[in-house]
């Protein structure tokens, strides 16, 4: 999934949470979770997939200010920490492709596995029609 559905879903998925740790913890696991459902962007070569990953940080930015601007949470803090454990897979996994270490090569590979647990292939199109309605149901689920 694009990192801004992981946004998202982390910010759903911590808002009446009052520990960041259990935040942190249950977006990771859930960011696996996600990545498992088909999504079409795994095909992407190295010059696509630095490309998309630009385009999709700096997209996550605008819904991240609207739902802090628009929500008091009673726990920011607790919320940071979710959205942090909801998109930390993705960056390691993005540092594991410039910079070669055993370490974020661990969890480049977890990450691989969680995308190959389901084997169906589906078209960017298609990926992006399914990334657009997750992105909605945690969006709305917010409100």
């Amino acid at each position: 999934m694009f990192i801004v559905v992981h946004v998202v879903a982390g910010i759903a998925l911590s808002k009446h949470l009052h520990n960041p740790f259990y935040a942190f913890v249950l977006c990771w696991c859930f960011h696996f979770l996600l990545d498992v459902i088909p999504h079409g962007d795994g095909g992407l070569d190295k010059k696509s997939f630095f490309k998309f990953a630009a385009i999709d940080t700096a997209l996550c930015c605008f819904p991240a200010f609207v739902i802090f601007n628009k929500i008091e949470f009673l726990f920011p803090n607790v919320v940071a920490w979710g959205v942090l454990g909801s998109i930390l897979p993705d960056i390691l996994f993005g540092l594991s492709k410039i910079i070669k270490s055993r370490f974020l090569d661990f969890f480049a590979n977890i990450n691989e596995s969680a995308h190959q647990i389901i084997r169906t292939k589906i078209s960017l199109k298609n990926g992006l029609m399914v990334q657009a309605l997750f992105f909605l149901l945690f969006f709305l689920a917010l409100f």
